[in-house]
């Protein structure tokens, strides 16, 4: 007897035993949607780490240029400050009396120091706000548009603009821009300069930019502080007057 073995065609004969072609597709849909939710998620994520690194990118050249503009708009201070004495018509008789009896009194007129660009690329607007020219009274209002602004302070006064002008030394191009290879000469004005009675003068109120009292007059072991805003930065120069004054005081 011939034993019994099953069909191994399965049930309807069709060959070889497979899943029905209705679940093959729905597996094959769920493949293919679980494939394309990877595909977006990876793209979503590569877009935001390019976003991020080109962003960090900007703020990296951002703070670069302005680290680039800060440094070609500053200047350094080469050397000490010469401060010159003057005699200071404090009665305002256009005549100089220095003794025990009159208000006439030396003092710190002009202070000066040089500055050249801190970078190569250095090119900074020196335009003043006043100028001389060794007649009648110095300094002359420019009535040009500086860009730098000069303060000065001690324990009894503060100028926030006070009078200052510049003058080049050696060779320049001839105009107010410090460039590679210019040196400049920085006045800072304390009191206005009486060319014809030889004197200087206390300032004329509260408002200008010079020293206006007989109080306030920069003398014998004061401490006094110059700022210098030169758009990309401060340079301060802060010094102590010596215990006498001769008639140009070297400020180291």
């Amino acid at each position: 007897m011939t034993p019994f073995v099953p069909n191994s065609t399965g049930p309807h004969g069709s060959g070889t035993l497979e899943s029905n072609p209705r679940e093959r597709g729905i597996a094959s849909l769920d493949t293919a949607i679980v494939m394309i939710s990877l595909i977006v998620v990876g793209a979503l994520i590569t877009f935001a780490l390019l976003s991020t690194s080109l962003f960090g990118a900007e703020e990296t050249k951002g703070a670069a240029l302005g680290g680039l503009r800060e440094a070609q708009g500053s200047v350094v201070i080469r050397g000490g400050a010469l401060a010159i004495r003057g005699s200071v018509d404090v009665d305002a008789d256009n005549v100089i009396l220095i003794s025990s009896t009159s208000t006439d009194q030396n003092a710190i007129v002009t202070v000066k120091f040089l500055v050249t660009g801190s970078t190569p690329e250095s090119v900074i607007d020196l335009t003043p706000p006043y100028t001389f020219n060794s007649a009648g009274t110095d300094p002359d209002a420019s009535g040009l548009s500086p860009m730098s602004v000069m303060s000065f302070v001690t324990e009894d006064v503060s100028i926030n603009e006070a009078a200052w002008s510049v003058a080049f030394v050696g060779t320049n191009d001839g105009d107010y821009f410090l460039e590679v290879g210019e040196k400049a000469e920085i006045t800072l004005w304390l009191q206005t300069q009486d060319i014809t009675n030889s004197l200087w003068d206390l300032g004329a109120g509260v408002g200008d930019p010079f020293l206006d009292l007989a109080t306030e007059l920069l003398q014998t072991d004061m401490p006094f502080e110059i700022g210098f805003d030169v758009g990309g930065g401060v340079i301060t120069l802060g010094r102590t007057t010596p215990g006498s004054l001769d008639s140009i005081v070297f400020l180291e």
